[in-house]
């Protein structure tokens, strides 16, 4: 709360009928009262109504409710505090395939039956709706039974008409008859899609259209009035967003057309989404004129509190406390009921009947989530605490209806919220009319505002502005805070702040375009109020463009943001210079509020003008919203300055600047490059107040990394630090530039990436002192007879370059010290002298280069086993004569052998996570951590053995596999202890296993698709999703956490639906056949389609053979989810962290950044990749979009080639389609495997 309310304003309240109300335990936090003013005239009989449709299934699973302290019913509750109607939603049947609940109330019609006559016995009146749906229906889902699949036409109204009549009969059976029926739910589009269908989502898709809406309409209520002769039960047909006039006359004007019968319009109205208060009284005072009905706002609500109860992400948050027009506090939620009951009871001749409240009920408790398995995203709308305690709002029904005693209560207007805007230098400023007043009621309005004049000038450099306003009869002043900065838009209106179309020209049909307002973030408008929205229920075309002139000659980039339902035949961005050169760049919208950002960049502009739009060719329904034009130009560089020539051994100062520069920044990330033989790094430091440098850098590689924060932000085009550096003793030019450059701005902490680096060029000249080359050589020998190598460089100053040579010498065969010489030679190309460097003989100590076990491998023939041992004290010795890290054993083949085991002290595979057994044999290796035993139960105090056998594919009981085999190696691991088998499973210590293997001709080409599947217990195979190929060593390498029977396969898998995605296709079948990712059935991969979090965190894990032990998993995985084992493995192993309140959002849809940051850093903890540094996002331009916990993952992935962007951008926020994940999880393993 930005301010203290004034207990003057308290002290009213006595005097009054705005009764006071005791908060209980919880919420006593919150408010202690609340502020209601009755309703003047409102009949006894307005409809004051709560949807219960979750109270069953809170009840069943352990909800309780309290009143005044006291445990109560709930529907009673809602009855003292004012409720005279429920409201109660039936689902056809809410079960999954299997037969297990749904969820979300679980409302089939016994549980409904059961909560409508018990409202009945309470008194209550009853509402049912019916959503002809085994699950949620509302305006963009509208399913089809399950049990109604395959029936259309006549089938399908029959079916709607028998299963509506057995309802109303169950209910007349029970005498609990519905007061009004509602007939389908948020029906904007229609209903039981695609038959009652009223819009085409994609072109040539198969509706009903309004004739088969209109048809099952009828269906539903004809089998209402044969159950009802006396005609007592009245009709209700329903839509959702209540501030939209034009769609309710669209829906109904079609609907009256067809002859539907009905007698209310009930409207959703929630004012964080659904327009103003002032929109839903136009809407309702039109459409019952128009149409003669009555009408109900039949779902509101609105959030007590911005808190959680139970980890689950609310639907309510920050944003659509913005939007919505009141505080989340019990206050505000009381005050939004009320003005909207006040405006239903405002409707010209009575016609406006009443509110429902949407839930007030749905406390959070643990199995009454949205669906099963979920969270509760509701719990801050209710009007119950998180404990179940009523809260003070929760008697606005009573509130209203109280006899006023006394002045009505005047709230007093106590903050006023300031204005933020961001500007480009140069821009258009547009100061909205009006600002948002936060009044004593905890509402929100809007008030008029005259604001102070602002100089021209002020808008040409980065900086910052105050203006201040007056508003009329308040004493309270508004402020803008105006942040100036960027490159300058030259676009007129972009994003349609003037709220209509001025600067732009219309072709077309133009009664799809409107200038809608309709805020964001919440709303249509990507920022501000405003928005071009589109739509028709017709095909239809358009194009909006303004022509832009007196552009200085250069290179331009031109943008947009569009969201929308997708579908269009054809919708592009485009470009035409005044030569008449048009460039394009295609839309592809995909749903609400999936924003886009569309950029055309390198547009050549000559002769002063361009002209810049969109164009489209819709489908009937098509629909969406653009804004926010840009057309810019990119002058921002860093600069560098230097001497041309310095003296050998001086120091000298680069000077490194900014020019261009458009935003106040707060910091500088900089890389520079220099040549590290002509200079040597000495410093760095900065002359500007306020400035604080951070420098490192690598003499080897010849860089410097600079980092400069800047408190007071930098605005002006000077030069930030000064870098120093020694010349050497060598003479010839040598350059220092700059390789990457980040700045991030003060304001908003967005990424900036200048179009130019610098770099210049220094001479080195003067006297040089040339000093004599020298040379050093070392050697390893190596043991067990075998001969080493060592190599030996040679070094030579005064200008001469590295030169190297190579030391022979022979081992000893007990792998003791061996001898070798090197000779250095160096060539100095500037004097044309040459100097011979002597290499001091080289030493090492050589230990066992195959490193076998003491004595030979024991071979028993019954079995066929040849095992070698090792004892305790020989593994001390070795460890220690081998540094402790890795411990190297070699069995050497035995004739006849079929299978290979190695004995081991127990203590070795149970108490050294840091140490690593590497067992190879002719069948294979397999890498053994110090830890693979760790918690393994009857070990005894024996030594264990670990076994790989050669299995003959005879012994296979399945013949398809062996078919499918065609005879490809196959190998059993074992460890058995004290003789008997362990059952090893450890995810914590991973074993790596190398089998020897060689491709046929075919196989070769493709080796992509070479895979090991495991035998599990029932003779089946599963592909393994870590192994991998290595052409170089001939090795098929897998990683596993338990033992069994794997096998070399070749498994190329195919689907009919990548022909449009040839670019994926490899990528797609290659991580098929490893058993990576899936398809959506055993032909097709739907490549088009979206990846959620969940999907790709689980083939992310998988392909990265990650595997832990873990205890905790985010709030919102449930045991039953198929990516459980997945997303716990990945929060123990710190690669995905959540969000807020320790969810992971699984089913959203992942975007491009999370996707780069997850993909790294799984590699990152599986070993397999390396962050090279530096940046090589700029060549992108939404590169300063990337998040900053994201940068590094994108820079990591585009440096090594496994990112290439999508037409120049990385459109790093935008979602990512199965076919995008799969070729960037190739790419990235390609890489790291290399």
């Amino acid at each position: 709360m930005r301010f203290v309310k004034k207990s003057t304003a308290l002290l009213l309240v006595a005097a009054m009928a705005l009764t006071w109300v005791p908060l209980g335990a919880r919420a006593a936090e919150q408010e202690s009262v609340i502020r209601i003013n009755p309703i003047e005239g409102l009949s006894p009989d307005f409809i004051k109504g709560s949807d219960v449709s979750m109270l069953s299934q809170i009840k069943e699973s352990g909800g309780r409710y309290h009143d005044g302290g006291v445990e109560k019913d709930a529907l009673q509750i809602l009855k003292d505090h004012g409720t005279n109607w429920v409201r109660l939603r039936i689902w056809n049947n809410p079960v999954d395939p299997d037969g297990n609940p749904l969820g979300g109330g679980n409302n089939d019609l016994a549980r409904t039956v059961e909560t409508a006559v018990y409202a009945k016995e309470l008194g209550l009146k009853v509402l049912l709706d019916f959503h002809y749906s085994d699950f949620w229906a509302d305006p963009g889902k509208q399913f089809k039974p399950a049990a109604w699949e395959g029936l259309s036409g006549a089938e399908l109204e029959q079916a709607v008409y028998d299963y509506t009549d057995s309802v109303i009969r169950e209910l007349k059976a029970q005498d609990a008859m519905p007061d009004m029926v509602q007939i389908g739910n948020e029906t904007n589009g229609g209903m039981i899609w695609p038959d009652g269908k009223t819009w085409q989502q994609s072109a040539g898709e198969e509706i009903g259209g309004y004739d088969g809406f209109a048809n099952l309409l009828k269906a539903g209520i004809r089998a209402v009035e044969d159950n009802d002769p006396e005609d007592q039960t009245r009709i209700m047909l329903h839509l959702a967003d209540g501030g939209d006039n034009d769609l309710y006359r669209r829906v109904f004007d079609a609907l009256t057309l067809r002859g539907v019968n009905f007698d209310i319009i009930g409207l959703s109205f929630y004012p964080y989404w659904h327009g103003t208060l002032e929109e839903l009284k136009h809407n309702m005072n039109d459409i019952s004129t128009r149409y003669d009905k009555d009408v109900i706002v039949v779902e509101t609500a609105y959030a007590h509190t911005l808190e959680n109860g139970d980890g689950f992400t609310n639907i309510f948050g920050p944003a659509e406390e913005s939007a919505g027009g009141y505080k989340a506090t019990v206050q505000g939620q009381a005050q939004a009921v009320r003005d909207i009951m006040n405006a239903v009871h405002e409707v010209p001749g009575g016609r406006g009947l009443g509110v429902f409240y949407w839930e007030q009920d749905w406390i959070p408790v643990e199995g009454a989530g949205w669906k099963t398995g979920e969270g509760n995203g509701w719990d801050n709308q209710a009007m119950f605490d998180f404990e179940g305690n009523a809260l003070p709002s929760l008697d606005v029904y009573n509130l209203v209806s109280a006899p006023l005693e006394g002045e009505p209560y005047a709230a007093e207007l106590e903050y006023v919220q300031p204005v933020t805007l961001d500007i480009t230098v140069g821009g258009e400023l547009q100061l909205p009319a009006a600002v948002k007043g936060e009044f004593s009621d905890d509402s929100i309005r809007l008030l008029p505002v005259d604001w102070e004049a602002v100089s021209p000038e002020d808008l040409t450099k980065p900086g910052t502005l105050r203006i201040a306003g007056t508003i009329e009869g308040a004493s309270l002043q508004a402020e803008a805070v105006v942040t100036v900065e960027g490159t300058r838009n030259y676009v007129t209106n972009a994003g349609f702040e003037a709220g209509d179309f001025s600067g732009w020209t219309l072709s077309g049909d133009t009664e799809a375009l409107d200038a809608e307002k309709s805020s964001a973030p919440a709303g249509n408008a990507y920022s501000g109020d405003y928005s071009l929205h589109y739509y028709l229920d017709r095909p239809y075309t358009f194009k909006v463009e303004q022509k832009v002139t007196g552009l200085p000659d250069g290179t331009y980039t031109a943008a947009v943001r569009t969201q929308g339902g997708g579908g269009e035949k054809s919708l592009k961005l485009f470009a035409v210079n005044a030569a008449g050169d048009k460039l394009t760049a295609d839309i592809v919208n995909t749903a609400w509020h999936e924003w886009k950002h569309i950029v055309i960049p390198n547009i050549t502009v000559t002769g002063g003008e361009l002209t810049l739009g969109v164009e489209a060719d819709a489908n009937n329904g098509s629909w969406g919203s653009i804004d926010e034009f840009e057309l810019y130009t990119d002058h921002s560089q860093v600069t560098l300055s230097a001497p041309e020539e310095v003296e050998p051994g001086s120091e000298f100062s680069v000077g490194v600047g900014v020019d261009g520069l458009v935003n106040v920044i707060g910091s500088q990330d900089l890389q520079l490059s220099y040549d590290r033989e002509l200079f040597q790094y000495v410093g760095a430091e900065s002359s500007e107040a306020g400035t604080v440098v951070a420098a490192t850098y690598d003499a080897d590689a010849g860089t410097v990394h600079l980092v400069t924060q800047h408190a007071e932000g930098k605005a002006a085009n000077t030069e930030s630090l000064q870098v120093k550096f020694k010349a050497q003793h060598i003479e010839r030019e040598g350059t220092i530039g700059v390789t990457s450059a980040e700045w991030t701005a003060l304001s908003s902490g967005k990424k900036i990436t200048p179009s130019a680096l610098g770099s210049v060029t220094v001479s080195v000249y003067g006297a040089a002192n040339h000093e004599p080359g020298g040379g050093t050589g070392g050697s390893n020998g190596g043991g067990n007879g075998g001969d080493g190598n060592g190599g030996g460089t040679g070094g030579n100053h005064g200008g001469g370059n590295s030169g190297g040579t190579d030391g022979n010498h022979g081992g000893g065969t007990d792998g003791n010290t061996g001898g070798g010489t090197d000779n250095g030679s160096s060539n100095d190309d500037d004097d044309d002298n040459s100097g011979n460097g002597n290499g001091n003989n080289g030493s090492g100590n050589g230990n066992s280069s195959n490193g076998n076990a003491a004595g030979k491998p024991a071979y028993e023939a019954a079995t066929g086993t040849a095992t070698a041992k090792l004892s305790a004290d020989e593994a001390a010795k070795r460890l220690k004569a081998e540094g402790g890290q890795v411990l190297k054993l070699e069995i050497p083949a035995v004739e006849g052998a079929k299978a290979y085991a190695q004995e081991l002290p127990a203590a070795l595979l149970q108490e050294q996570p840091d140490l690593r057994i590497e067992l190879v044999t002719p069948f294979g290796s397999v890498s053994l951590p110090g830890s693979m035993l760790a918690g393994s139960k009857g070990l005894g105090s024996g030594p264990v053995t670990v076994s790989i056998r050669t299995v003959d594919p005879s012994e296979l009981k399945d013949e398809a596999l062996k078919g499918k085999l065609g005879g490809k190696p196959v190998i059993d691991l074992t460890v058995l202890a004290n003789g008997q088998p362990v059952a090893w499973n450890n995810p914590d210590a991973p074993v790596t296993v190398s089998i020897p293997y060689k491709p046929n001709a075919a196989e070769a080409q493709h080796p992509e698709y070479l895979t090991v599947w495991y035998l599990n217990a029932n003779g089946e195979a599963e592909a393994v999703p870590t192994s991998h190929w290595n052409a170089k060593t001939g090795l098929l390498t897998f990683q596993t956490t338990h033992f069994s029977a794997y096998a070399a396969a070749y498994d190329k898998r195919s689907f009919s639906d990548l022909s449009h995605v040839g670019w994926a296709a490899q990528a797609v079948e290659a991580l098929a056949a490893k058993g990576v990712i899936q398809g959506t059935s055993d032909t097709e991969f739907a490549p088009d389609a979206p990846v959620t979090r969940a999907e790709f965190l689980q083939m992310l894990v998988r392909a990265a053979g990650l595997t832990a032990s873990f205890d905790s998993n985010f709030s919102d995985v449930a045991r039953t989810d198929y990516f459980y084992d997945a997303a716990g493995i990945a929060k123990k192993l710190g690669v995905a962290g959540g969000r807020e309140n320790g969810v992971f959002a699984p089913s959203e849809r992942i975007t491009r950044e999370d996707l780069m940051v997850l993909t790294v850093r799984a590699l990152e903890k599986a070993g397999r990749w390396k962050n090279t540094g530096g940046s090589g996002l700029e060549a992108f331009s939404d590169a300063s979009t990337v998040a900053g916990y994201a940068a590094d993952a994108a820079a990591s992935l585009v440096q090594a080639g496994v990112i290439n962007g999508r037409g120049g951008v990385l459109a790093p926020k935008e979602a990512t389609t199965r076919a995008e994940a799969a070729v960037i999880l190739y790419r990235a393993l390609q890489v790291s495997e290399q």
